[in-house]
């Protein structure tokens, strides 16, 4: 990916459980509209945008097909999308990438815009420190419960999946504002390990439902670190071109 021009936009954890809901009619409204004024090129999905979605079931399908439709519109007009898994959105590759030819990543990437590089990630491995969920995601991924997700019917897997999001959401709603700090402590601190391992100019995450956007000096370079937040908080997007880095509100 090399272009000259773009006007890429990031989104991630809407965590949409029905498209009835007003998260999901904004998101929907906000596809429709993406080209305009300016013409979009990329949209990144960074993870989570479903609360729930296993593989190519059906179920899935058919409850957000409006969305999908929209999504598959955007890449048949030429603009380039691309899907982050998320912790709540896993083995996408069979359908999204296979069926509406969205690109699809099960963990961080490179992308290259002309001369500036971006690293794309959920955000879901940045904590190393929290060795329950580690396990955890591990253990989503290995190749039984692979299996087992993709061949169980799709309203089981939508209600054993619905359960786990309840208990996370109990969780969440239990954090403090120190604990959304030590959140932006944690992200801040990867951008600045990442940096050294590997080059890049950006590097944008989910996950923590927190929003943040931080800047700092890595030799000569500019290194910007972008935490997206979630859509229960405020449904934004990030922007970025060549000449300019926000994010907007969605409405």
């Amino acid at each position: 990916m090399n272009k000259s021009s773009y006007n890429a936009y990031f989104i991630s954890d809407i965590h949409l459980k029905s498209p009835d809901e007003l998260k999901a009619k904004l998101f929907l409204d906000f596809l429709k509209k993406i080209p305009q004024p300016y013409p979009a090129t990329h949209l990144f999905l960074l993870g989570d945008i479903f609360d729930l979605w296993i593989s190519n079931h059906e179920f899935f399908i058919h409850r957000f097909d409006a969305i999908v439709h929209e999504l598959s519109r955007l890449v048949q007009q030429g603009i380039s999308v691309h899907y982050v898994e998320g912790n709540h959105d896993l083995y996408l590759r069979d359908y999204f990438e296979n069926c509406c030819h969205i690109h699809v990543y099960e963990s961080p990437e490179i992308i290259r815009f002309g001369h500036r590089m971006i690293r794309i990630e959920h955000g879901d491995q940045i904590d190393r420190k929290d060795h329950g969920y580690c396990f955890l995601r591990w253990l989503l991924r290995t190749r039984c419960l692979n299996y087992v997700a993709r061949h169980l019917p799709g309203h089981l897997v939508a209600y054993i999946g619905t359960r786990a999001s309840q208990v996370s959401r109990s969780y969440n709603k239990q954090l403090s504002e120190s604990s959304y700090q030590e959140f932006r402590l944690k992200i801040r601190q990867h951008a600045l390990d990442q940096i050294q391992q590997q080059q890049f100019d950006f590097i944008i995450s989910g996950h923590f439902h927190v929003q943040d956007i931080y800047a700092f000096q890595y030799g000569k370079q500019r290194i910007v670190s972008i935490n997206l937040g979630s859509w229960d908080n405020c449904p934004q997007a990030f922007r970025l071109t060549e000449y300019n880095e926000s994010f907007m509100n969605i409405e």
